[in-house]
Parts: structure tokens; sequence; C-alpha cells
């Protein structure tokens, strides 16, 4: 006897995923569990439940399963305040593999979860700084206008973005605004290395101890 769509044994979550997957037209019919699959197959963290000619019957862009994921949350943990925080291990650890859209992914879904979130426009801005600095700039300014309490951080980042931009006048303005209010340190943080931005290099994150070394960094490159 067939069991109905719907009533799996909930140890059979791959035979759920199938059954979600060819089933079920919209994406928020789909278990949780199936789109956790879904998403960890996408990024070749799962093995298809079936041959890659059925998989390919019905292609899912990472896009499509952020909204859904970031919707899902949304509803069942309408205010989780450490939900950027958790993903910042996860898109640090993309970038490092050279995967700079998924990590921008998870910070857009992050993004779509808390529109208000300071910390998830900043996030955002950040990962996309290498690819699109003008949209980064757009997101820095909201986490600012969200009341990011980390300005100094988010100036350092600004004035890397309009070097990138070529606005390089903007850029030395802003840097030496930055260097002569001689602002809080903010601690060890990840930063992306200028120059494997600038010359187009593959974008690589580096540690720094000293934000205000890096912008002096910064105002030597702009005066080269």
């Amino acid at each position: 006897m067939l069991l109905p769509v719907n009533s799996l044994p909930e140890a059979d979550s791959q035979g759920q995923w199938l059954l979600d997957r060819f089933t079920s037209t919209y994406l928020d019919q789909w278990r949780t569990e199936s789109l956790c699959r879904e998403w960890n197959y996408i990024h070749s963290q799962e093995s298809a439940p079936c041959s890659v000619a059925e998989m390919r019957l019905r292609v899912l862009t990472i896009d499509e399963l952020s909204k859904i994921m970031a919707e899902r949350l949304a509803s069942t943990r309408r205010h989780h305040p450490s939900v950027t925080t958790q993903l910042v291990l996860p898109a640090v650890k993309f970038i490092e593999e050279g995967r700079r859209l998924e990590a921008v992914a998870l910070f857009r879904a992050s993004v779509l979860i808390e529109p208000d979130s300071a910390e998830s426009h900043n996030n955002l801005g950040f990962c996309l700084m290498p690819d699109d600095p003008e949209q980064a700039l757009s997101h820095f300014e909201e986490a600012t206008r969200h009341g990011w309490p980390n300005l100094s951080l988010s100036e350092a980042n600004r004035v890397l973005c309009l070097l990138k931009l070529g606005r390089r006048t903007s850029a030395l303005d802003l840097a030496t605004e930055f260097v002569s209010k001689e602002p809080r340190p903010v601690g060890r943080t990840w930063l992306w290395d200028p120059e494997s931005i600038l010359d187009d290099h593959e974008p690589r994150l580096t540690e720094y101890d000293d934000v205000m070394e890096y912008v002096r960094g910064l105002i030597q490159l702009i005066r080269q």
C-alpha cells in the first residue's frame, strides 16, 4: 500500500526531499528539512536522492532557496537577533573557498529576515565589496541609518569601496577625516586585503588588530 505524499516516516527525510522536489509545485510547500537538503545539494555538500539527469528536471537557484528559507525562518522565529552573527563563520568559510556568491546569499537571506538589522546590512555590504562596491556602499549606508555602532569599521570599508570605484578624492577625504578623529579601537576583525581587491587578484580576507593602521595603509595606496 502506498503512503500518502505527506505521510512518510520522519526518518526518511531523503525520501521526503525527493517527494517535495517532484510533487510540490511551490517551495513554500516543502518541509524545512527538504529545503536544507536542497541547499546543501546545490553547494555540493549533499548527495542527490536520484540520478543527476532526474535532478536536472527541476533546477532551483540559490536566490529562490534563500528567499523561501528566510521567510520560513522569519515565520517561525520572528525575532532572532543572533541569526546574522551565526552566519559570520559560514560566510568567512565560503569567502576563503572563493565562493563569494554563497556568502552574499547568506546575508541577503539575513536582510530578508531582519530588514532593519544594521548588522545584516553591514555584513552584506562587506561581502559585496570585491564584486559590487557601489551596492556595498548602499548597504553600509543602510547599516548606519539603522544604528550600526561600529562606525569606524564601516568607514574603513567605505574608503576601500570608494577606492575600488576609482573615486580617489572622496576616498582620501573620508580616510583623512577618519585618521583625524582617532576613533576608538574596534579589536581584531576581518577586513579585505586592499591590494587583492584593487589589483583584481583573488580577493582575500586578512585579520587586523588595528583599523587605524589599516586606513593609514589605504591613504598610502591612494597617494601612490
